[in-house]
């Protein structure tokens, strides 16, 4: 017997129902955030530093499903926005004067207490800094 349009539809809509029903219980249980963005000027490398909770800063834009922060040159930013509590997916990404975007090499160092420290460039040129981590 050959499955019906409405088969096919309704089981299409529970499927998806219950994609969304586990995403919500894995966001609510295990407390995920949405995902950063942290936007950096083209081919920056070095040390980053993101300050939290800083009434003088502007709040963290959003933008389609991630929070985003701009980064100086010289490596630093601020929010009036709380620093994101759980689980979070990071993104490094340099941006052009024209709006070009490529993914930076790098990662995050430490997160949390109304602080971030990011580093940016390779393994190899991390290995070489720990002595300028700033404090």
């Amino acid at each position: 017997m050959r499955p019906t349009l409405r088969r096919i539809c309704r089981t299409v809509v529970v499927t998806l129902t219950l994609v969304l029903l586990l995403a919500v219980i894995v966001f609510v249980r295990y407390n995920v955030d949405w995902p950063m963005r942290y936007e950096l000027p083209a081919g920056y490398r070095g040390w980053v530093i993101v300050k939290y909770e800083d009434p003088t800063c502007p709040p963290m834009r959003s933008q389609g499903f991630y929070w985003v922060i701009r980064i100086s040159p010289g490596g630093r930013a601020c929010t009036s926005s709380e620093t994101l509590h759980g689980w979070t997916y990071h993104r490094l990404e340099y941006v052009d004067p024209d709006g070009t975007r490529a993914v930076a090499p790098g990662r995050l160092i430490s997160y949390g207490n109304k602080g971030g420290l990011l580093f940016i460039g390779t393994e190899e040129e991390l290995r070489d800094s720990w002595r300028t981590v700033p404090r």
